[in-house]
């Protein structure tokens, strides 16, 4: 709330109109979202496998309240369980290859080796167990291998969610700029589509239009709508010397514009390599992650061959390999894998839903630790545009007094002078 005093015998109650900011979510044809389709099929394809596996196949050697079975489901099982491998896995593959190929085992790496272990382990119990009846006692791992893909590809999904979301915003950016710009050369004005504009051309900027690139003014005034790029609703003053923006919106002039940066050069261009970069940078969250991986990765295959090497001579080959298994199994960090992306697309989706644009992922650790925020806040968190709430006069007529004041206010362009006549204004209409 805003208080405009005129004088000590009469005040006038402001208040700011808030921005209200809202969330589009615009998808765009690239390979991103192919490769986000590719996964949302895989996704989807393996949830429906995974049920009659998890239905039909014990849960670590037991049997739940649900698990239902008949002669030959353990073969169904291995049939949809190896139609899952073929269709889920491949993702995790492909990132275990790269994070193995840099030396640097990881989450990926992780969950590939425990799906490919619980896989073919599980393969070699029914073919020990049904055709050869070598070892009975021989427990599977399907279950296990069932939902740690699915759980995982949901993870994965979440996270290229969250990473799809920085090429929305900058196509977002993008579609600020028009698709013709207006070139003027030897007296003549001509359209030219924008990839064709050269810096030092001369353009001209109608009014209404929005600047094709950056630029410095050659002739002309107006007022210019920053608030997309800058924040501040307040309508800016462009005359000869003065610098556009790209994507900002002209006022009711009509001005000769002269381009001074393109593409990546231009202020658009270098918000957009921001915003790409932002998605690069990890948060410590999830450097803590993928280390915390590592280190379960080379724990978790230590502590299997030493469970080898303890149980050989005590139980036996299988059941040394049982407990192999068993131990990788355990030490896949399934809540890990989905907890992580889940948290980062969360906070990037409330801080959407408010206007906030998150350029630093790493500074999402120390939010925890924020106690103040400061900020501009006449037209950044606001539109810049006032209205008069109240008129309070002591010893005065209050209609003369706004009517005083809308006269000396009449000519000046101020926010707070506008909003005063606009009220004097309806006042009397509505009288």
């Amino acid at each position: 709330m805003d208080h405009h005093n005129m004088d000590h015998h009469n005040h006038m109650s402001m208040q700011e109109q808030q921005h209200t900011p809202s969330s589009h979510n615009n998808h765009h044809h690239n390979s991103m979202d192919m490769d986000m389709d590719d996964l949302t099929k895989r996704f989807w394809w393996s949830l429906i496998l995974m049920v009659p596996i998890i239905i039909m196949a014990p849960f670590m050697g037991l049997s739940l309240p649900f698990t239902w079975t008949f002669t030959g489901s353990i073969w169904l099982v291995t049939v949809l369980a190896t139609i899952l491998f073929i269709v889920g896995t491949p993702p995790f593959f492909k990132g275990a290859k790269m994070e193995l190929s840099h030396r640097k085992p990881a989450m990926l790496s992780l969950i590939s080796m425990a799906l490919i272990v619980t896989y073919f382990y599980s393969i070699y119990t029914v073919i020990a167990n049904e055709m050869f009846h070598m070892h009975p006692h021989m427990m599977d791992f399907f279950w296990e291998f069932a939902t740690l893909t699915v759980i995982m590809l949901l993870g994965h999904r979440i996270e290229m969610s969250v990473t799809m979301q920085a090429g929305d915003a900058t196509s977002k950016l993008q579609a600020l700029l028009p698709r013709i710009a207006h070139v003027k050369h030897d007296d003549m004005v001509h359209d030219m589509p924008l990839a064709e504009i050269k810096q030092d051309m001369i353009l001209q900027v109608l009014a209404g239009e929005s600047f094709p690139t950056d630029g410095i003014v050659l002739e002309g005034h107006s007022q210019v709508d920053e608030s997309l790029m800058t924040g501040e609703s307040r309508l800016i003053d462009k005359q000869k010397d003065s610098a556009v923006v790209g994507g900002t919106i002209n006022g009711n002039g009509t001005l000769l514009v002269k381009v001074t940066f393109i593409g990546d050069y231009s202020f658009i261009g270098r918000l957009q390599q921001a915003l790409t970069t932002s998605q690069d940078n990890k948060s410590q969250i999830e450097t803590v992650a993928d280390r915390v991986a590592s280190w379960l990765f080379w724990v978790a295959l230590v502590v299997a061959v030493l469970a080898v090497v303890v149980w050989l001579p005590i139980t036996g080959l299988s059941n040394a390999i049982n407990i192999a298994v068993t131990i990788l199994v355990i030490a896949c960090p399934h809540a890990l894998g989905l907890a992580v992306p889940m948290v980062i697309a969360r906070t990037k989706s409330l801080a959407a839903a408010r206007g906030i644009l998150i350029k630093n992922r790493k500074a999402l650790q120390n939010t925890d630790m924020l106690r103040y925020a400061l900020m501009d806040k006449t037209g950044t968190l606001t539109t810049g545009q006032f209205t008069v709430t109240a008129v309070t006069t002591y010893d005065f007529d209050a209609q003369r007094a706004l009517a005083i004041m809308a006269a000396l206010d009449q000519q000046s362009t101020h926010p707070l002078a506008a909003s005063i006549v606009a009220h004097a204004k309806a006042k009397k209409h509505h009288n």
